[in-house]
Order: C-alpha cells, then structure tokens, then sequence
C-alpha cells in the first residue's frame, strides 16, 4: 500500500494536468502541421510555405509535353526568379499547375497538353483566327489553373498579388486563365505563346481582370511562335482595354540560361507589387502620416545611387513605434528602383549620399500595409509604422544589372 499526502496528491495532480496539457498542446502543433504540410504539397519553395514566409504568389504553367526545358523552368529558372523579387526579394511562393495528357495531332503522341493543336509551329495563314489551336480545350483546362490560385489564396495570398506566368502552350494559357479569374489578380506574364481565344477576348474576359496589366515576352529568333502572330493579337488585347507592355530577349523559343528572361519577368513583377502597395496604402487611410526621413550622420554631400537599378551596400536596423527591434543586417545589397524594396526605401535611400546614416520612419502606407509581414525571426503586423536607421555603405553600379 501507498499512502499519499495532501500536499503531494496535489503536486502529482498538477503534473498530471500540466502532462496532459502538453500533450494536447503537442498534438494541436503536430495536427496544425499536418494541416499546413497538406496545404503546402507542391508549393515551392516548401520551407517558405511551411514557415509562412510569404506575402506574394507565382502560378507557373509549363509548356507542351512537360518535358525536360519545362522541368529546367520549373527547378531552375522560377527560383532564380523567386530569388529577386517581392519585398522583401524570396518572399513569394510558386505552383504549377499540371495539363492533362491528350492525343496530340501536331506531335502524334499522347503528352500532357492543355490543348489540342494541329501544327508544331504557328501559322497565322492556317485555319485563322484559332490557327488549329483548340480554344474549347483551353476554356476546358482553366480551371485546373484556377484551383492552382485559389490554392494560394487559400494560404493567405491576397488574389492581387498572384502573378500568372507560363511558357510556350503554356504562355498561350496564361492570358486566358487570368483575365477569366472572378477576382483581379496582380498581372499575367506570357513568354513565348500565342493566346487562345484572341479574337473574342472582350467576350472571355471576367469584369474582376479587365485591365489586368499583362507582360509579353519574346525572343527575337522565335520560330515557333511567330511576331506575325503576336501582330494580330495586340490590337485586340489593347481594344478590350488591357496595357501590354512588350520587351524581347536575343535567343530562340527556349528560355535556357538567359539572363534578360529573368531580369524582364522580376521587373514586372517587381513593379506590380509596388504599385499594389502604393494602392493598399491609398485606399487605407487619409491620415496616414508622411514618409520622414532624419539625417544621423552627413554623407560625402555628392555621391548617390541612382534610380536605374544601381545596387547599394547598407547595414540597418529596424524597429517599431515603441521601440522594439524587428530586424539587424550588416553588408546587405539590394537594388534601387523597380519595386526591389517597400516604398519608403525606393523614396528615401536615392536621396542618401556615400556614408550618410539617416532613419526613416515609414508608415504602413509605403511599408507592408495592411498585409503585415511574416519573416524568419520577426511578424510586422497590419498597419504598422516601422522604423529603419540606415548607413549607405557603398553604391554598386555595375551590380545586379
């Protein structure tokens, strides 16, 4: 027999408890991991999705049969993408949406495509306007794409800032499955395709999207997808009311290792990002206070970035209202302009000269707005004002160009 006293029944009763409380408590944590892990299967990069390390998304769609080029996009080139863009640069996820497999008449074998097509390469002579390119397949195939962005949504991506970019077939996708999404989504890049249904654009397009700003890139040498074709498309993509800019790299239909793809695709969505933070920030607040900026320490009076992208070397700290730290980086590059960083940077560090040390107070509006921000160590929360307190240690104008 054992006999327990008062006081140790009691001690033993509260182990038990708090025993039972972090068993419950590690159970919550794994089952809210498992949840999470279901909601990440196939995002990249995974340890971002996993950590909530995120604030913008990528929708990836591959080209005719997936092979090994598309498999080189997906693993290579949309990382090298991720890696330097958003604010911070690596804050965004990707998915990639897959097409079912079909008998295909132009390449006579069975391969995951999102459409039927009778020709390997475009000809703007050949059964116009579809060019034997089937839009009923491609209207069929949207959603497979749609389920992709709800997927991002459905992590806490705001739908306008969800990019739609692919390549080849998959580019032809990419205008189509944007502008027939029911909410308006930050843009659509298309790299090297065609656009299915092209002709009756103002028809397909979804009121949520009208005016979606889309990117069309090209390679000089494609002969797959010909400029004839991209001649007769523009005029009706610019009538329903969409702003296409155009910009061209020197190589073929293949995006291998070229590095003006990346820098054209970054930009863009570089410059969709801030727009959409100036705009959340319009939208917020009137009384929003204004950016400010205190010089510390003077610099050499003369010598500053410029805002053609020239890199800069800074070592900062960042701090909330009350004081408490966010954030310490010594040696950090980043380049200036293009939506590389929050707002209040692309104002205030092109006015810093070599060695000047100066903080910016930075409300929401030029900030991380109502979204807040998730980082490694650190969360800014909704509508926060953060402070920086900047040293301008070098400017690198022949980096990262």
């Amino acid at each position: 027999m054992i006999l327990i006293g008062a006081s140790q029944g009691l001690r033993l009763g509260l182990r038990l408890v708090e025993h039972e409380f972090e068993e419950t408590k590690n159970h919550a944590d794994t089952m809210e991991n498992k949840t999470q892990a279901a909601k990440c299967e196939g995002i990249r990069p995974l340890a971002s999705c996993m950590m909530g390390m995120y604030n913008w998304g990528l929708v990836w769609l591959h080209g005719l049969g997936n092979g090994k080029s598309s498999q080189y996009y997906e693993t290579v080139m949309i990382p090298q993408i991720l890696a330097v863009t958003g604010m911070p640069p690596g804050s965004g996820l990707s998915v990639f949406p897959q097409a079912p497999k079909m008998f295909v008449q132009s390449d006579q074998l069975e391969e995951q495509s999102w459409h039927q097509q009778e020709k390997e390469k475009c000809d703007v002579n050949y059964k116009p306007p579809h060019h034997g390119y089937s839009l009923d397949d491609g209207l069929n195939n949207v959603p497979i794409v749609h389920r992709e962005i709800q997927r991002l949504i459905d992590l806490g991506i705001p739908a306008e800032r969800i990019m739609v970019a692919g390549h080849s077939q998959g580019g032809s996708m990419v205008y189509l499955s944007a502008m027939k999404f029911p909410q308006r989504l930050m843009g659509a890049i298309n790299m090297n395709g065609g656009m299915l249904g092209w002709w009756k654009t103002k028809e397909l397009m979804h009121v949520a999207n009208e005016g979606l700003p889309m990117l069309w890139v090209r390679g000089t040498q494609d002969d797959i997808v010909p400029q004839a074709h991209q001649d007769e498309i523009m005029p009706a993509l610019k009538e329903a009311g969409f702003p296409v800019q155009t910009t061209y790299f020197n190589g073929g239909h293949d995006l291998f290792q070229n590095p003006e793809v990346i820098m054209h695709a970054s930009n863009f969505i570089n410059q969709q990002l801030a727009m959409h933070t100036l705009t959340a920030g319009a939208t917020q607040t009137a009384t929003a206070t204004k950016i400010k900026k205190e010089v510390l320490k003077p610099g050499d009076g003369k010598t500053k970035p410029k805002l053609n992208y020239d890199a800069v070397e800074v070592d900062y700290e960042s701090f909330k209202e009350d004081g408490t730290q966010i954030e310490s980086l010594s040696h950090w590059r980043v380049r200036v302009g293009g939506g590389h960083v929050i707002t209040c940077w692309e104002k205030l560090v092109p006015t810093m000269t070599l060695g000047e040390k100066a903080k910016f107070t930075c409300p929401p509006d030029s900030a991380y707005g109502s979204n807040g921000y998730k980082g490694r160590n650190y969360v800014i929360e909704p509508d926060t004002t953060v402070i920086y307190v900047v040293h301008l240690v070098k400017i690198l104008a022949n980096e990262f160009r």
